[in-house]
């Protein structure tokens, strides 16, 4: 499973929108699924947790984080 897939899943997951995988691009808007500060936080939890790695406290609005690319970007600079 790649990044790409690893991240919709947990959001799928803290969001509980099962037909998310479905309907998602990368380029999507998050926001519009309804992601808010409170559920990116979530996010950010499970996202550390699955790939061992831990956001730069700088980097913890959301709205740096808008798609799932932005997401995936961030990650794999991580690694």
């Amino acid at each position: 499973m790649d990044t790409r897939d690893k991240v919709i899943d947990i959001i799928v997951k803290v969001m509980n929108i099962p037909d998310l995988k479905e309907k998602a691009e990368t380029e999507d808007d998050l926001s519009e699924v309804g992601i808010n500060s409170i559920k990116f936080i979530e996010i950010v939890v499970e996202l550390e947790k699955e790939f061992d790695v831990e956001f730069d406290d700088d980097e913890l609005d959301f709205r740096s984080f808008t798609t799932i690319t932005s997401i995936c970007d961030y990650l794999e600079s991580l690694t």
